[in-house]
């Protein structure tokens, strides 16, 4: 199995190509070296393999360089984003089919010149995404190959922000898009010419997929329609986030994956029509081809499709040139082609399930068929073959899902309990919707009643599909979230994986088993984790705040829950998913600082999918409907209230106390009646103080209320990390207050250009001038500081 080996070592060559980058010069003499040797010691069998393997590995690793760090000097990459209030034209030509909405337009274009202060001549893909105004009551129809004109601001992707978060300009400099323009309103959107690409995507492609899309939603709506459409044509664009949300959750996201099956489906389609007019077998190969590659094409090129058409493509010329069919061989091929001609691929989440399931299916079921499925008999011919096909359905899926295990598990966070049950009854009927898809679409070509008649059938089956895919992950229990894993745990699953399919019996399986399940449990059990640090991560939720405090005795306290506005919850979209990532499911102590959006927003979502101990808030901030509603929703959950008061202490965890100061709510005092007429200086402020550690949490109050707790509490105040006050405002940070709490470092939590211009330059000033460290999510993204209590380390900051 010499090319599964190859594509191996090409995959490490890739890896570490991507890592290091090398002059171009040192690239063309490795190379050039590596072929000289093997050129002239190609005939000493002892030296040939390892001269073989090193050319191997420097041409994934040159390739990887070449992927990834060479790009052209006229590329949009080095265009720096449009600053405040300018926008640039950008004109280019749209080379896929726009995704339209009530709300917007999506495309990409590839980008031909840009006008700002100068004229630009550009190469390189552009993701488009143009907003209907108020003002736009006329439709805009855009079309692959339309020469547009467009007027936007021009901006780099959004990193990674927080540890664990989706990576999406990553995921888009993979795919060779380096930057997005937003084009608010119809008006800034010119079309100069149409027709602008080659003949066969101009003519033959996207006219095929326009018409398959549009011969699927004519006859079929809803969800239903969505689901046909990922099927077929591989376009997802429209599935909705619940739908996708039962897919995951009942673990078969793959089903509107195109992949083997519709190659097999084609394969067979056009074999039985080329031998129905006996055409020769060398014919009947290139029409196949031919259609295979049309097909990958119209589905737009994915990896588990490039993969399923190469191998398929693979075995039918092995078969004409009169070879047997090695498995790990084409499969092996396959990825070695796919890799040369994009490295990028290895890294696509598509790419990794896609080879790791067939791998799975194969290699896993071999041993499973073995020593089990081959050992039983059956009585009753019909009978017989009745249940071994079930059998062999139910260990193929079984192989795939424990192959796919980690991998899934790394890229979703999510383990589905059912996937298995639900995968044995919904996959064979996705491929029969596939099969009676195919046939829609081919019968519209010649009679829309016929069509029509098969898509009502078809219609009854999806609807089915979708009941029992919702209905199942719906089920309590279906499905759970899971701790991050690491490359290490990674290796180590499979690892074990691979030493319990290789047992040569029963007694090996069970000892492998038993081993391999201690294994799993020390290296998850948190054993090999230090006891003795506490964790402050400052993520970043936009302009607002939240703080995850984990504590040496695995407690967790969250300050403040970011916002939830436009449609963006911080809660649910980043401090949710940072703690499932930690393994976190309780919350132990939720703090919030006062009745401001930008502090409870995202705090619903968490008391909803959480369970949340104890809920402490400010006094005098509990009104308003917010929080009102925040408060009312947890104490139905028996959530234990609490309202912070100066003098309070929290003492319940290890070596760690937390002391309330402030609010100080004595509304016989004039002057702390006028200061609280200030929502923010409402604001809890606590000192956590962990050993000889302390930090001091100041929420959003302002000069008065800084001025009033550096008098009353002094020396008390002083701090190795102070929680800046109101986002680093101007009305905060007073030097009152930096006096008694002199930091070593500063949280600053604000959002990426915001509105308000937070932090202030005076108040960086002052920080600077005490000789402060200054941590910002703003321009560091979401961080984590640790200690132990003696010693402050920053941990990681989390922005890409």
């Amino acid at each position: 199995m010499p090319a599964i080996k190859y594509s191996i070592i090409l995959s490490l060559g890739i890896i570490a190509g991507s890592s290091f980058p090398l002059n171009k010069t040192y690239l063309v003499l490795s190379m050039g070296t590596c072929i000289l040797s093997l050129l002239i010691y190609y005939r000493r069998h002892s030296v040939r393999f390892i001269l073989v393997c090193t050319l191997i590995f420097m041409t994934g690793f040159t390739k990887s360089n070449i992927d990834f760090f060479v790009i052209s000097p006229q590329s949009i990459a080095f265009l720096e984003e449009t600053s405040k209030n300018e926008t640039v034209i950008l004109q280019g030509v749209v080379n896929d089919i726009p995704d339209h909405d009530s709300a917007r337009i999506r495309f990409t274009i590839n980008s031909k010149l840009i006008l700002a202060k100068d004229t630009i001549i550009t190469e390189g893909e552009i993701l488009v995404t143009v907003v209907r105004s108020k003002h736009d009551t006329a439709e805009i129809r855009i079309m692959p190959g339309d020469l547009l004109s467009l007027r936007g601001t021009l901006f780099e992707p959004a990193g990674s922000r927080n540890d664990g978060e989706f990576d999406y300009r990553k995921y888009l400099f993979n795919k060779g898009i380096f930057k997005m323009l937003r084009v608010h309103g119809f008006s800034n959107v010119r079309k100069l010419s149409h027709e602008n690409l080659d003949f066969l995507m101009q003519e033959i492609i996207y006219p095929s997929k326009t018409y398959s899309i549009e011969c699927i939603e004519k006859q079929i709506s809803g969800d239903e329609s969505q689901f046909l459409k990922g099927l077929v044509t591989g376009d997802r664009s429209d599935i909705s986030d619940e739908v996708r949300q039962a897919f995951m959750d009942a673990g078969v996201s793959h089903l509107i994956a195109v992949s083997g099956l519709n190659v097999a489906y084609l394969v067979l389609s056009l074999t039985l029509l080329c031998s129905i007019f006996r055409l020769h077998l060398s014919i009947t190969l290139a029409v196949v081809i031919f259609f295979l590659i049309f097909y990958c094409m119209l589905t737009g090129n994915t990896a588990s499709i490039v993969r399923a058409s190469l191998m398929g493509g693979l075995i039918l010329i092995s078969s004409r040139i009169q070879r047997k069919p090695q498995f790990y061989n084409i499969l092996g091929i396959s990825a070695c082609i796919i890799l040369i001609f994009d490295s990028r691929q290895l890294f696509d989440a598509g790419f990794i399930l896609s080879f790791t399931a067939t791998i799975s299916m194969v290699w896993i079921y071999e041993k499973i068929d073995r020593h089990f499925v081959s050992n039983i008999s059956f009585t009753g011919a019909a009978v017989s073959q009745l249940k071994r096909n079930f059998l062999i359905a139910f260990f193929t899926t079984l192989a795939a899902q424990i192959g796919t295990l980690p991998v899934t598990a790394i890229y979703f966070g999510k383990i589905s309990i059912i996937s298995l049950a639900v995968n044995i009854v919904a996959v064979p009927l996705a491929n029969l919707s596939l099969a009676i898809g195919f046939m829609q679409i081919a019968l519209s070509l010649f009679s829309e009643t016929l069509a029509s008649l098969t898509a009502e059938t078809n219609n009854v089956l999806l609807s089915l599909q979708l009941h029992i895919i919702k209905l199942s992950a719906g089920l309590p229990g279906s499905s759970f979230y899971i701790k991050e894993i690491d490359f290490i745990q990674m290796t180590v699953i499979y690892f074990c994986i691979i030493a319990v399919a290789t047992s040569v019996n029963l007694r090996a399986f069970l000892l492998r088993s038993f081993l391999s399940l201690l294994l799993l449990i020390f290296l998850f059990s948190g054993i090999l984790t230090d006891r003795h640090v506490l964790k402050i991560t400052a993520l970043d939720v936009g302009q607002g705040d939240c703080i995850v405090i984990q504590t040496p005795d695995d407690k967790c306290i969250v300050v403040d829950c970011g916002n939830s506005i436009n449609g963006f919850d911080s809660g649910e979209k980043t401090l949710a998913p940072f703690l499932r990532r930690k393994g976190i499911s309780t919350v132990d102590i939720l703090i919030l600082t006062h009745n401001h959006a930008d502090h409870i927003g995202g705090g619903k979502y968490l008391t909803d999918n959480f369970e949340i101990r104890q809920i402490i808030y400010s006094a005098n901030g509990k009104n308003g409907s917010m929080a009102a509603e925040l408060l009312d929703n947890a104490r139905d959950k028996n959530t234990s209230l609490h309202e912070a008061r100066f003098g309070d202490m929290i003492d319940g965890c290890k070596d760690l106390r937390l002391y309330f100061l402030f609010p100080d709510l004595d509304h016989t005092s004039p002057v702390n009646s006028e200061m609280y007429n200030n929502l923010n200086n409402s604001s809890v402020v606590f000192l956590l103080k962990y050993r000889e550690t302390e930090i001091l949490f100041t929420g959003d109050i302002e000069e008065e209320a800084e001025k009033y707790i550096a008098k009353k509490y002094g020396t008390f105040l002083g701090a190795d990390i102070l929680k800046s006050a109101h986002h680093g405002s101007n009305t905060s940070s007073t030097s009152e207050l930096l006096s008694h709490t002199n930091p070593e470092s500063v949280i600053i939590s604000c959002g990426k250009n915001n509105k308000f211009g937070h932090p202030s330059g005076e108040v960086l000033n002052r920080l600077k001038f005490i000789g402060s460290d200054i941590f910002r999510t703003d321009k560091n993204g979401g961080f984590t500081l640790r200690s132990d209590g003696y010693n402050i380390e920053i941990e990681e900051s989390y922005y890409r």
